[in-house]
């Protein structure tokens, strides 16, 4: 079966998919990470291009990176969880390990808004923006099919805004994802809550509620601020927290509130949901991207 091999990599460890050209995962599974250490991670992958080619016709590689990942180049630039892929031609290492294919990389974000926008429940949409809730916040901007190549490869790296004034000094967004809310919880309470158990907690406990419904509120106003920067179709919301069946309910509340205290806020009719595929998205958007610029290739 002819086929395509898709990674999407990870400083815990590397997933990957062998997939049609449809976008139909045939085959899928993990492979070690090592962050600090190319020439092991060259080889955890190259293991399994080796496996995949003597099973599948392979016509390509796919790759979702983190970090600010420049194309054209195949530069991995900024920080992220996977240190050893920065500053050197990373994709042109990684397609001569597997036999010389045509590779393409894009961020990991973007990978999975491409990834929603394509098979998830950004499908129809023209213009989509996704938000992935973990340690921090990262997220990505899809319009009219396609990731715009901005200057410095960062134009979705939504978590470092600065939307939040607390006690003198401006926070980024990302201080109130999941995992530092919970963190600060923690501190505060000398808890050793997870994530899920401080929404569980908030049920009874006052202090607990209080962190959730200042949570809910920050996702709420950073979702106004995308919606009137990108004016997009639709905003999808990732990660764990997605699974929570009363997210979008909260949320809506969250920004009903909101469009209560600024007449301007009202202008805003973007509409919010979750996420759809879970961690597939970033395999799904990396292939469409890799799909999309072998298209580009032949139209000239």
């Amino acid at each position: 079966m002819e086929g395509y091999l898709v990674f999407d990599m990870g400083g815990t460890g590397v997933k990957y998919a062998v997939c049609t050209g449809e976008g139909e995962i045939v085959k899928k599974g993990t492979c070690e990470a090592y962050p600090d250490d190319f020439d092991q991670l060259l080889e955890s992958m190259g293991r399994i291009f080796d496996a995949q080619q003597k099973e599948y016709s392979l016509s390509g590689i796919a790759i979702s990176s983190p970090g600010f990942v420049d194309q054209r180049r195949g530069i991995v630039h900024g920080l992220s969880a996977l240190p050893c892929i920065h500053e050197f031609p990373v994709a042109k290492a990684l397609s001569k390990r597997m036999g010389g294919l045509p590779i393409a990389m894009e961020n990991d974000g973007n990978c999975g808004c491409l990834g929603e926008y394509w098979k998830g429940r950004g499908k129809g949409r023209q213009n989509v923006v996704t938000l992935v809730y973990g340690s921090g916040i990262g997220g990505g901007y899809v319009k009219e099919g396609k990731i715009g190549q901005t200057r410095r490869f960062c134009s979705s790296e939504f978590g470092f805004m600065p939307l939040i004034y607390e006690n003198g000094r401006y926070r980024s967004w990302s201080s109130y994802s999941v995992v530092n809310t919970v963190n600060r919880f923690n501190e505060e309470q000398q808890k050793n809550l997870t994530g899920e158990e401080l929404f569980w907690l908030a049920e009874t406990d006052e202090k607990a509620r209080e962190y959730i419904e200042r949570f809910y509120y920050y996702m709420a106003a950073g979702c106004l601020s995308v919606s009137f920067a990108f004016d997009p179709d639709i905003i999808l919301i990732g990660g764990a927290i997605s699974r929570r069946p009363d997210l979008k309910a909260r949320l809506e509340e969250k920004l009903v509130q909101l469009k209560q205290e600024d007449e301007a806020f009202g202008y805003s009719d973007t509409e919010v949901d979750t996420a759809a595929l879970g961690n597939d998205a970033n395999l799904y958007g990396a292939l469409y991207n890799f799909l999309y610029l072998e298209r580009c290739k032949l139209e000239g």
